[in-house]
């Protein structure tokens, strides 16, 4: 079993690699663009996104050896964990949006994980039968 930290300190080092990245993009891009401040809000999307990116790449390249139970609850939580974020962000441009619009935004979200998640289990249903073909070819091969 591994330490909580081992989880942890990799996903809040992303996060300030992603803050300290869009934070140099939006100050060129304002430098270039704008006379504008950069104001508070600007500065918390960018903890959000930088927090659903570093949460999305833990559960798309999870780099711990876990088992199959385990792997499939990180990959759940942090892809939940950041549609969360997302959701909040999109919040966070747009604050007069109609609270309403949540749902949509929801039920898009919910749409495409579960696309990608089908998109995710055929290929795996392919890899391993290829992989099975591959096994039963050199046990053939092995035996002769």
């Amino acid at each position: 079993m591994m330490d909580v930290g081992q989880y942890i300190k990799p996903i809040v080092s992303d996060i300030f690699k992603a803050c300290g990245c869009l934070l140099i993009i939006m100050a060129l891009l304002l430098g270039i663009n704008s006379s504008e401040i950069i104001r508070p809000i600007l500065l918390w999307q960018i903890i959000v996104l930088a927090a659903a990116f570093a949460l999305f790449k833990v559960a798309y390249t999870n780099p711990h050896d876990l088992t199959g139970k385990g792997q499939i609850i990180v990959f759940s939580l942090c892809t939940l964990l950041a549609d969360i974020l997302i959701v909040l962000w999109l919040f966070m441009v747009s604050p007069s949006t109609d609270s309403s619009l949540i749902l949509p935004y929801i039920v898009v979200l919910l749409l495409v994980k579960g696309v990608v998640f089908a998109m995710m289990y055929v290929d795996g249903e392919k890899e391993a039968r290829r992989i099975n073909e591959k096994l039963s070819e050199y046990k053939n091969n092995t035996e002769k």
